[in-house]
């Protein structure tokens, strides 16, 4: 089928993206489950990258009355609600916990402690907080912290497996909060950024005992992504395939999803999930998104084809990169300049491989948090198909 005249594969997947994120902004996702609450007063944790969209939603909720918050985000609060005496706000580390991750796990220890019994909680859970909001066990450090978290990101794990670990050292993950609660009414409201939506491993699961009797929501997740740019797509007349989850070594996804494409029929196709990369003691830039992206394009991509991947937070990996959009000619731009793609794989270095070719994607940190995405033009022989 045709792209649109006015687009290219490369404009149509950056809009294709941009669908996903409108389709789960915290701010809005989150407003529509407030509905369902009773109304009154609330005493509010929220913890993660979605946590000032999330956190606004409340205040803005009609007859939701926020009595206290505490927040752990990754970004400092903005001017309004540093002036808003009813919210702690706590800019903690993110993806190793820092003091201001225990500052902010106490000060929730303290609101929950100091709260009467009947005093009703709302915790507004994302993708983050099991970095961002810490209270560990007596006796373990916070370099203790950070040096765990480190082995078990760099391991190539799964995040509900490095959830588990890092559960084992906290106060606060797998139920914890949920115990400190004890009877007070509450009510848990989550963007997942888990395959499965699993309350257990949202944010660490603070507040998820299997025999508990603490509500818990999606608001938004992976699914509501891919959803978002299905509409797009009907909407804009264009072919959308839904390939379902990704899962597994990031690199071996990429060749993976490249030898599909050519087989595929014209249109978007879209995976959604996280992948894995385990790195060598030394090595390069970038993060899962760019590693799959890489290994697609070495793998070879059909004229005309382009795939985008990135993290629906804005960040892959350590760096400020949202991920990367690849097609046919990445790898030679990316040889132009002196590079090897597959040195570059293999030492865990495709941020500067496609730095070199012009492919890395910037959005800046998006407020909300659903894992990763790729998504893939297959142009096919279409010959009213425009050719990037």
């Amino acid at each position: 089928m045709p792209v649109p005249r006015s687009e290219t594969p490369r404009r149509l997947l950056l809009d294709a993206f941009h669908a996903a994120l409108v389709a789960v902004d915290a701010r809005r996702c989150t407003a529509r489950a407030l509905a369902a609450l009773p109304l009154g007063p609330w005493r509010v944790v929220a913890a993660g990258k979605a946590a000032e969209g999330m956190l606004r939603a409340a205040l803005e909720a009609p007859g939701i009355e926020l009595v206290a918050a505490v927040v752990a985000a990754p970004a400092r609060a903005p001017h309004d609600l540093v002036r808003d005496p009813r919210i702690a706000w706590f800019r903690a580390g993110h993806p190793l916990p820092d003091e201001a991750s225990l500052d902010a796990g106490a000060a929730v220890v303290e609101s929950v402690d100091r709260a009467p019994s009947t005093a009703r909680f709302l915790v507004l859970l994302s993708g983050g907080a099991s970095a961002l909001l810490e209270h560990p066990l007596p006796g373990v450090t916070l370099d203790a912290l950070r040096t765990a978290t480190a082995r078990l990101l760099a391991s190539g794990a799964a995040i509900d497996a490095i959830n588990r670990e890092r559960a084992s050292l906290s106060q606060l993950k797998a139920g914890g909060l949920a115990r400190r609660l004890g009877r007070r009414p509450s009510s848990v409201l989550m963007i997942s950024d888990v395959a499965g939506d699993d309350p257990a491993t949202v944010g660490g699961g603070p507040c998820f005992i299997a025999d508990g009797a603490i509500g818990h929501r999606v608001v938004a997740d992976n699914a509501a992504a891919r959803v978002g740019v299905a509409a797009w797509a009907d909407a804009a007349g264009i072919a959308c395939h839904d390939q379902g989850v990704l899962a597994g070594p990031a690199t071996s996804a990429g060749a993976a999803i490249a030898d599909a494409l050519h087989r595929a029929p014209p249109g978007l196709h879209l995976w959604g999930g996280e992948c894995t990369v385990r790195l060598p003691a030394a090595h390069g830039r970038g993060g899962r998104c760019q590693q799959l992206a890489l290994a697609a394009a070495a793998s070879g991509l059909d004229a005309g084809d382009a795939l985008l991947a990135c993290g629906t937070d804005g960040r892959d990996g350590p760096g400020q990169t949202a991920g990367a959009l690849v097609d046919a000619g990445s790898v030679s731009r990316i040889r132009s300049g002196g590079l090897d793609p597959r040195a570059a794989l293999a030492g865990c270095d495709a941020g500067t491989a496609l730095a070199e070719a012009g492919d890395l994607v910037d959005t800046g940190p998006t407020g909300t948090n659903v894992a990763d995405l790729v998504i893939a033009w297959r142009g096919g022989a279409d010959p009213d198909g425009l050719r990037d």
